[in-house]
């Protein structure tokens, strides 16, 4: 029970719109470690093509998908995905799957 009531206490003080602390950190890590793929937009809105050393990889924004599947797997853009979000200008946060 005490464990319980310190971590909702712990939660309460997010700053992040709710998001865990953790994610932050892995977002903000797995940004770092993406920044020198090249990304290519498509002549389809918010759709993208990630190249990370010889491999490209599709990513779609509007369906928050790529074709690796760590994306749809795990909830938290992938690194293919993270560098596709930073050139279309939208925040990394919002593209978080529930």
């Amino acid at each position: 029970m005490t464990r319980h009531a310190t971590r909702k206490r712990n939660a309460e003080q997010w700053n992040d719109d709710g998001i865990c602390p953790n994610i932050v950190t892995t977002l903000s890590k797995l940004a770092n470690e993406c920044s020198w793929c090249q990304v290519y937009v498509s002549e389809h809105k918010r759709e993208y093509e990630v190249k990370d050393g010889k491999a490209h990889f599709p990513v779609s924004l509007t369906n928050r998908t790529c074709v690796c599947g760590q994306w749809q797997v795990s909830g938290i853009p992938c690194n293919h995905g993270i560098p596709a979000i930073l050139t279309s200008g939208s925040e990394l946060s919002s593209f978080l799957i529930d």
